[in-house]
């Protein structure tokens, strides 16, 4: 293959090549005058005699283009997120103004989430409960929690309590009055009787109404050792405040109730 290369006084350019079956191939690209600035290109093929002209003009330039590359991010380049798992349990109650989602995260602290406003939707913020700044430490054993909520008085101030297993099976309950910080409930203090709990048993909360505005908040859960002679570990259940009698009685004394039960 022979190549030449002929550059005239006006920049002409031709090429000039030879195959080696004979066959000649002439590329000649000549630029226009000032008057013309125009670009013309022909080749001619030897054997074929075919010949091909290329005109243009800056009203018809040639645009080259090169498509841009989608900009991605490696797969090993982002970052990793650790699967989670959804709270074992999950008990709610609504204070009138907000709705209250208590459950236990995976660091096994007492949290919940709470509403933006009455509707119960929206994006609700995610919280801890923590009595000063000390967490509320939750049993791995058993991590169901119950919660109730009243008005106190007329006022319509309002009460929520939560209960809970400690990480020494000790139930034990927090509180919360309005819109002050939570507190330490009576239940499982230290000058209070504590109670150990099965370890996996449930428990649940009610506040029963009397006449007259009296009240009664009830905690239902299975003491640890306790079994009828049906050998059915028995529940009982958790009295606070005013009793059947409307007497103050400030006592979280259990009392069984399911002597009778052969089989939950």
């Amino acid at each position: 293959m022979i190549y030449a290369i002929n550059m005239a006084q006006r920049a002409t350019m031709t090429l000039q090549a030879t195959l080696q079956d004979g066959t000649s191939i002439n590329l000649t690209i000549s630029p226009g005058s000032r008057s013309t600035p125009a670009v013309t290109a022909s080749a001619t093929l030897g054997h074929s005699s075919l010949s091909i002209g290329i005109h243009t003009s800056p009203s018809n330039p040639i645009r080259s283009t090169t498509p841009s590359l989608r900009k991605y991010q490696s797969p090993a380049a982002m970052p990793h997120v650790t699967p989670q798992n959804p709270p074992v349990d999950i008990v709610a109650v609504d204070s009138g103004n907000k709705s209250y989602l208590f459950y236990v995260n995976p660091d096994k602290n007492l949290s919940y989430l709470e509403s933006p406003d009455d509707s119960g939707s929206g994006d609700y913020k995610r919280k801890r409960i923590q009595i000063g700044e000390d967490d509320i430490r939750v049993s791995d054993k058993t991590q169901q929690v119950a919660a109730i909520t009243w008005n106190q008085n007329d006022a319509g101030t309002k009460e929520i309590r939560v209960y809970y297993v400690d990480p020494g099976q000790k139930l034990r309950e927090v509180c919360k009055t309005g819109d002050a910080p939570w507190y330490e409930g009576s239940l499982g203090s230290a000058k209070k009787e504590k109670h150990t709990i099965e370890e996996g048993s449930s428990i649940s909360a009610t506040v029963h109404y009397y006449r007259d505005g009296k009240w009664n908040l009830r905690v239902y859960g299975v003491k640890k050792g306790n079994e009828n002679e049906y050998n059915v570990p028995q529940m009982s259940v958790f009295k606070f405040l005013f009793d059947e009698k409307g007497q103050n009685t400030h006592d979280w004394s259990p009392n069984i109730i399911t002597n009778e039960i052969k089989s939950y």
